[in-house]
Order: C-alpha cells, then structure tokens, then sequence
C-alpha cells in the first residue's frame, strides 16, 4: 500500500492533499487509538501553542483534511476516491482497487476495533466480504477490503431487474442465508442485516458487510436499530427505542424482510407506516410470501422458530429439492397469479434483453392483454427473424398451454 506522507496543504488551498495511508498489523491497531486521545489531550491544553516544525505532525488530523475538501467526494486527496458515507463511516478506494472504510468525524476508532475482531473470527467465507486488516487513513484507525462493484439495493431494482422469485434472486437470497448461516457459527450476531450492507462482486456473487453487532456471548443491548421492518417486536422495546437486546432471532427477523425485498421486489407490507407494520408484528401478522419458493422459511424465520441461519438454511435447501413445474404454477395460482401489468412488464423487459425487436414484443403484448393469455412463464427465440417463440403459459381458462407461439397469427 502506498504511503502518501505527511499532511500538505497547498498555499491557496487548489493543490493535492496528501495524507499517510498505510496497513496497521492487528497488534498495533490500539496505539493509533491512543495516538489519537493523546493528541486530542494535548491539543485541549495548548491550543493556542504552534509547532514550530510541521514536518513532525504525525500523524495528520482527518478533521484537518475534511476543512479543505468535499466530504461526499473526497476530492483533492492523493490516493483516496470516494464511495459512500454511511452514519458511522467513509468508504473509499484505494488506488491498488482495494478499499479501506474508516470513522466519520462523530465516531470513534473503537467501533472499528471490535468490527475487525468480527472479520477476523469469520475467516474467509464466499459470500463475507474480505477484510484484510486494519489500515491506518492520517490518525483514523479504518479497516481493508476487497472491491466490490454493485450494492444488491440498488443493482437488483436497477441494472439486474428480474421476475419476483426468479432464479437471479433466489441465487442472491440462498447466498444471503448462507452468510448468516456461517456467521452464527461463528458466534456472531451481525445487527444490521438489510439489502444495502450485502454486495455484490464481478461474477454478481453477494459479499455480506457492515457488521454493525457484537458477538453472541457478550451483552446483547446496544443503541443501532434496524429498519423499522426489519425490526423484531419485543415486549418492553417501543420502535424507536434504539437500547433493545440483539440475538440470533433478531438477526433472522431482519433476514426474512430482506429475503422478502429480494424475492419479491418490494418492502413487506409496502405502503404502511413505521406503526402501522409494527402493530402488525406485535399481532403476529406478516407479510403473505406464499408465492415465494422459499415463503415458508422467510413465515419461519418472522414467527421466530428457528434458533439458527442453519436449520434455516436445511430447509431451503429442502424446498428447493421438492420445486417442480407443477409446484411452482402452484404457488403462482395460490398468490392470484401476477397482475396483468406486472407480466406485460417482465415480458417487455426479457423481450429487450434477448433482442426481439420492438414491434413483435408489443405484438405479443397486444395478444397477452386481449386475453388470449393469462400468464407467460417462459419464451425465448427460435428463429434468426424472431417470428416463431417457445413459449408455456396459462390460459384465460386456467389450463396450460405449451407450443410455439407464431408472430402474425
């Protein structure tokens, strides 16, 4: 890693900032802590004092630097380029394509101690994201990792839309249970688990991050909520009591509503207040996801009946074992099948992706809506001029039609 060197503010505040980026062993990362309170104590008795050689300030006060520069964009920093801000920390990349996330000036460098504690104990797993250690930013104590390009909470909506329940996101949900499967076995509960901390790399394969928790053995009350939906009621805590115990089932309870926002493609009980969907948890009601292959794990994980991510984890493994064609028409006809729009939608989107060209997919659109189809299920080219569509669908009386659809017909 590059070591940019001491603090250097240009003259008329337009030249490059640099600041010392560099890797912190483990066994070291406590004496940045203490270099930064004695630094804070010295500056609170003399603060009016100079030093008289600037080449000695070491290391360089972060505040210092944000006085001079963009915040949200860290321009103007030799070898630091800016991802995200979250309410604890600064994501940026490093110019070797990794990152390094370090405190925002309100937090401390503890909480990045006990963060680094968790990774370590995690060891390498495919859908954690890599920690490689801790890397000092000027005096902020700040952790290392692997690059990751997308965030699955704006990738999914966004670049990599797909039908509710498709393979593409029944892939990211298993690999989600999967991580949380490994992380409880490690003793860890991760306190924030939500669609914006999971990840996804090159070969869209999901990374979890951001382990806002603690490990199970220790005290279980601490002061981050989740998303109000993704929040397990308990008697005793209101919504926005942010001091309330952490557990594996708190964990899974998060899991379910963020499952339940991949697979479906909306929030549970989308359209409700805060306290209209907690009202509706503390009555034991929640959101159907019986259209959903994996509905009866996410019902399991809300109405708190499993212990662990592992029995979670067995038993999607099972459902996905027992899925067939007649199971998931099943499934599609107990939900009310998708409404007309959303179908007319998914149709006109694959159609793009696969290259139909723009007057046959709205043929088919034309035929869908006027009834002589229910619901598509499947198609895909069969011919060079796109005329002739494999196609299985329901009929508007129930049955299933399989065949090949002729364009024009």
């Amino acid at each position: 890693m590059e070591k940019a060197g001491g603090l250097n503010h240009a003259d008329d505040n337009s030249g490059p900032i640099a600041v010392t980026i560099e890797p912190v062993p483990d066994d070291q990362a406590s004496q940045v802590i203490r270099e930064e309170k004695d630094e804070k104590a010295y500056d609170d008795e003399d603060e009016t004092e100079e030093d008289d050689d600037e080449d000695e300030i070491a290391p360089e006060k972060f505040d210092e630097v944000l006085e001079d520069v963009d915040p949200y964009s860290l321009r103007g920093i030799v070898g630091l380029q800016f991802l995200a801000k979250g309410a604890r920390c600064i994501a940026a990349r490093l110019q070797d394509g990794t990152v390094v996330k370090f405190p925002t000036l309100e937090h401390k460098n503890e909480h990045i101690i006990k963060e680094r504690l968790m990774y370590k104990a995690l060891g390498d797993h495919p859908h954690i994201l890599k920690c490689f250690g801790f890397m000092r930013v000027g005096d902020r104590l700040g952790l290392h990792f692997e690059y990751c390009p997308e965030n699955l909470a704006i990738w999914l909506p966004d670049k990599g839309w797909s039908p509710p329940d498709s393979e593409q996101r029944r892939k990211f949900a298993r690999q989600a249970v999967e991580a949380v499967a490994h992380m409880q076995s490690k003793g860890i509960i991760h306190g924030d688990i939500a669609r914006r901390n999971m990840l996804l790399d090159e070969s869209l394969n999901l990374k979890l991050s951001d382990f806002e928790g603690t490990f199970a053995d220790t005290p279980k009350i601490w002061g981050h909520a989740e998303d109000p939906d993704h929040r397990m009621p308990q008697k005793g805590y209101g919504l926005f009591n942010l001091m309330y115990p952490r557990t594996f089932k708190t964990d899974l309870f998060a899991l379910a509503s963020a499952l339940f926002e991949i697979l479906s493609g909306s929030h549970a009980y989308d359209g409700l207040t805060d306290d209209e969907i907690h009202k509706l948890y503390l009555q034991g009601q929640f959101q159907d996801a019986s259209n959903l292959l994996y509905g009866p794990v996410l019902k399991k994980c809300w109405k708190q009946q499993y212990e662990t991510a592992d029995q979670a984890l067995r038993d999607l493994y099972d459902l996905e074992a027992q899925d067939t064609v007649a199971a998931r028409l099943k499934r599609r006809k107990a939900a009310g099948l998708e409404s007309k729009e959303e179908s007319m939608r998914r149709w006109r989107h694959t159609s793009m992706r696969r290259g139909f060209p723009p007057g046959i997919a709205e043929e088919v659109l034309r035929d869908y809506a006027s009834g002589k189809f229910k619901m598509w299920s499947s198609y895909q080219r069969m011919d060079g001029d796109c005329n002739n569509i494999l196609y299985k669908a329901v009929k508007a009386d129930g049955t299933v039609e399989e065949g090949n659809y002729i364009v024009g017909n």
